[in-house]
């Protein structure tokens, strides 16, 4: 895609058809989704799933779901453990 300043962006897509998606449509749908694909870099990171164990969707949603379920135990370990520590009658 040649821009109207004359830089050239390379984008990689399987909508072959020009017809039905013009070049041109890439730029607005590329900047519309920017929020979006920030967003989920910023949960990947949150999650330290920058990498996960396989390529499939199988491999990456049950990557995200373990990290979830061990989060949560984790901060429960840890209200559990300032509760305790905070609450003198508990010892």
């Amino acid at each position: 895609m040649v821009t109207p300043n004359e830089r050239v962006h390379v984008v990689m897509s399987s909508l072959l058809d020009p017809v039905a998606f013009p070049a041109a449509a890439f730029a607005d749908l590329y900047h519309g989704r920017w929020r979006i694909e920030e967003a989920f870099k910023r949960i990947k990171h949150q999650r330290n799933l920058e990498y996960t164990s396989g390529w499939s969707w199988h491999a990456a949603r049950q990557d995200f779901c373990a990290k979830t379920v061990f989060d949560k135990h984790k901060a429960l370990a840890a209200y559990a453990a300032t509760a305790a520590f905070l609450d003198p009658s508990s010892r």
